[in-house]
């Protein structure tokens, strides 16, 4: 349990003696995890994760089903100057501090009042299994359809319901992703569309820094929208270890944003909270933790003791950036826990914003001892190497610190949405795998890992490189009865379709040319892979069928 926060039953007995008025402001503790890998998450619907709200204990399991944890909370925060040159800050640590963020969707210039945030306090969870089923079934019933699927917020949904079963008043906009099965613009699962989600398990919800309490930066709200998908996927491979979050935000503000930046903010804590180094790798953008001591904590706390794994946030997008061009980031930096004048606990929106622009709590910039250049990103090299800048090498005493990694400053035009994207990774613990043995070889792998994922989702069991017209062309899509594919040398490829679920479906094949014809009159609706291989490329598209 973190020191900084209250015990749950004092707040209780202190909620009940409050006025309606400010009862009415209370956050909601709505909660769901992503357990389908090897980590087990818990994700909140005011944005923050990985820790239960009401008992303050860490609810970020690894190895799952071990009892020990990897990290304590985390959360994105934002800064930047509206037209009027007025700081708005927004950000989430801790409850005890306060909210900045509340869930449902905003319209330009408008809070979220409680009664609306109330609403959307829910997170909307699927499995592709149970995806699997649904894409299997060929008339789809209130009886047979599975809820997630069934209620998921999506444009038009009249069965779309959120916390406590409320009904949700979805307007003509996009809101949750949805593949379009009948092309009508509306989501209607009996009609056979169904959720576009990403990876084997994921979790849709929507949050915004413009509702009834704004105290924990107690400054302006940016007036923001978030929309996020959060997903992990099951396949017995490196990528078993990773979570990926990924965001559409949309400046809701009838002012433009300038010099707007993006921190992640993450507590990190490997087992004992306070027992913890931090590095950063700049060419990955990620900010790692590793213990500061060959063992962690003592026998008997569920803590890792002598075999321990590493935990890092690697940014997978920063806005702008495509899978080919990744931007670095702006600043990374760590403080720690408490009220410490220069390295403590932020506590108002100018210190906030200090933290994600390379400065320290009290304004003064970071620096490069003993040269006190200033410098954006702290402990920059590996713990392995001799006489490298790392908190191993330097000697500081391990303590209960958190992250800041943050964006390059950027102007965010009032009514634009931009996409931002970052990954949790986790190690196999190893033997006395902290300092002074520490090295970044395993974290750097997964993470690379995680990033060629993020770029090539992987729809089927098979390691394939996208489709591309310059090869290969396939129409019509969607299809109806026949799809056909065009290609220079079709005699070359072995053409197999699969289902959402990597199961290999029969279809007639014919071949004649340039072209082969695929009957695909007699499949379920749904979106299916095309896999082509030859001696030389593997390759891969999809189509739905209607």
């Amino acid at each position: 349990m973190k020191n900084s926060l209250q015990i749950s039953f004092t707040v209780s007995w202190l909620l009940l003696c409050l006025p309606f008025e400010l009862k009415a402001q209370t956050p909601f503790s709505s909660a769901d995890s992503l357990d389908i890998n090897n980590i087990k998450t818990w994700q909140l619907v005011h944005g923050d994760m990985w820790n239960d709200p009401n008992s303050a204990n860490s609810r970020c399991e690894f190895p799952k089903g071990s009892g020990k944890n990897l990290a304590y909370s985390a959360s994105l925060w934002f800064s930047g100057f509206d037209d009027q040159s007025q700081l708005r800050v927004s950000a989430q640590t801790y409850r005890d501090a306060g909210i900045d963020f509340w869930p449902g969707p905003l319209d330009i210039g408008l809070p979220i009042s409680y009664a609306e945030s109330e609403k959307w306090a829910k997170l909307w969870k699927l499995d592709r299994w149970e995806l699997e089923a649904f894409l299997n079934t060929s008339v789809h019933t209130l009886a047979n359809t599975p809820t997630a699927i069934l209620q998921w917020p999506a444009r038009g949904n009249s069965y779309a319901t959120g916390h406590n079963g409320s009904l949700l008043n979805l307007q003509n906009r996009p809101y949750a992703p949805f593949v379009d099965v009948d092309m009508d613009g509306i989501y209607n699962a009996l009609n056979g569309d169904y959720p576009a989600i990403k990876g084997d398990q994921a979790i849709w919800f929507i949050y915004n820094d413009h509702g009834p309490t704004h105290n924990v930066t107690d400054g302006l709200p940016l007036e923001l929208e978030l929309v996020c998908m959060a997903y992990a996927y099951k396949r017995n491979s490196l990528i078993d270890n990773v979570i990926f979050y990924e965001y559409q935000i949309t400046n809701k503000n009838q002012s433009d944003i300038d010099s707007f930046v993006i921190g992640m903010f993450g507590d990190l804590d490997l087992g004992y909270s306070h027992d913890d180094f931090f590095g950063y790798d700049s060419t990955r953008n990620m900010g790692i933790v590793y213990n500061g001591d060959p063992t962690d904590g003592v026998p008997g706390t569920g803590y890792y003791l002598d075999t321990i794994p590493q935990a890092a946030i690697r940014i997978m997008r920063f806005p702008g950036d495509t899978c080919g061009n990744v931007s670095s980031a702006g600043s990374f930096l760590f403080y720690s826990n408490g009220f410490d004048p220069r390295i403590g606990d932020a506590t108002n929106d100018t210190q906030f914003n200090y933290y994600m622009r390379a400065r320290w709590r009290d304004g003064s910039h970071l620096k490069d001892f003993p040269n006190n250049n200033d410098i954006r990103f702290l402990s920059p090299d590996d713990p392995s190497i001799p006489g490298g800048w790392s908190e191993c090498a330097a000697g500081t005493p391990p303590w209960d610190r958190r992250i800041v990694l943050s964006s390059q400053p950027f102007q965010f035009t009032s009514g634009s949405t931009i996409n931002y994207a970052f990954a949790l990774v986790a190690t196999p613990p190893k033997a006395h795998n902290g300092c002074p043995n520490a090295t970044f070889a395993d974290v750097r792998a997964i993470s690379d890992t995680a990033q060629a994922i993020f770029c090539n989702p992987l729809p089927i069991q098979t390691s394939v490189q996208e489709l591309t017209a310059r090869k290969l062309s396939m129409y019509p899509n969607p299809a109806d009865k026949t799809i056909m594919i065009e290609c220079d040398a079709c005699h070359e490829f072995e053409i197999d379709v699969f289902d959402m679920t990597g199961r290999r479906i029969e279809v007639t094949e014919t071949t004649g040319g340039r072209e082969v014809s695929l009957d695909v009159s007699t499949l379920s609706r749904g979106v299916y892979h095309v896999i082509f291989r030859s001696e030389s490329d593997v390759m891969s598209g999809k189509f739905i069928k209607r």
